[in-house]
């Protein structure tokens, strides 16, 4: 059976899916709709062997069954805002208010939906009162930490990282620096005075 069509005696029927697939032997028809208000009979329509074909479902027994069942809306709603994501005729925010209005109604999970757990308890009995209190920091085991008095004046925290040892090493490096240089400038004059002076030699 193929052209599978859904109506009511009030007029159009809201399903899905929108449009229904082709049947074939033994196969059931599963589709999820709102009923709409007032109407009593659905009508099942399509073609079946080049015929057409019709078959008319009570919705009185229907209605009252699914009064009963749970969840059944939700998973109407959760078709429905597929049908409406997958629909080329609506606008962006044609859609993001439609799937908000579902997700709001049958309290599911959309896109632009979300669920927040609320803890209603409360937390101090109503005929207690609040008082304050100074609860101690937690401290390392074995380190006792002092209040601060009225007389104490903030200190900062002496995080050390060993400035002056290396003050006094760049110091001595610098030191130590010049005076190879020193060194080295002494023993080039030396044996430039050298040169010099065998090359005197050898004139003579």
């Amino acid at each position: 059976m193929r052209d599978i069509v859904l109506t009511s005696e009030t007029g159009s029927l809201d399903y899905w899916p929108k449009p229904l697939p082709d049947l074939y032997l033994q196969e059931p028809l599963m589709v999820a709709f709102e009923i709409p208000k007032g109407a009593t009979d659905l009508m099942v329509t399509g073609e079946l062997n080049q015929r057409r074909w019709q078959h008319k479902v009570s919705l009185t027994n229907l209605e009252a069954s699914a009064e009963k069942a749970s969840g059944i809306d939700v998973l109407w709603a959760r078709n429905q805002i597929k049908s409406i994501g997958l629909n080329p005729d609506l606008s962006a925010d044609e859609k993001r208010e439609k799937i908000t209005q579902l997700g709001l109604s049958h309290h599911i999970v959309t896109a632009h939906t979300s669920l927040i757990a609320v803890d209603k308890t409360p937390v101090r009995p109503l005929h207690l009162v609040a008082s304050d209190k100074s609860i101690a920091l937690n401290r390392p085991s074995g380190m006792a930490v002092s209040l601060p008095t009225s007389n104490s004046s903030p200190r900062l925290a002496q995080a050390g990282l060993g400035s002056d040892l290396l003050t006094i090493l760049a110091c001595l490096m610098l030191v130590a620096g010049l005076g190879l240089m020193r060194l080295r400038l002494k023993l080039f004059g030396e044996c430039e005075m050298t040169i010099i002076a065998l090359r005197a030699r050898r004139e003579v």
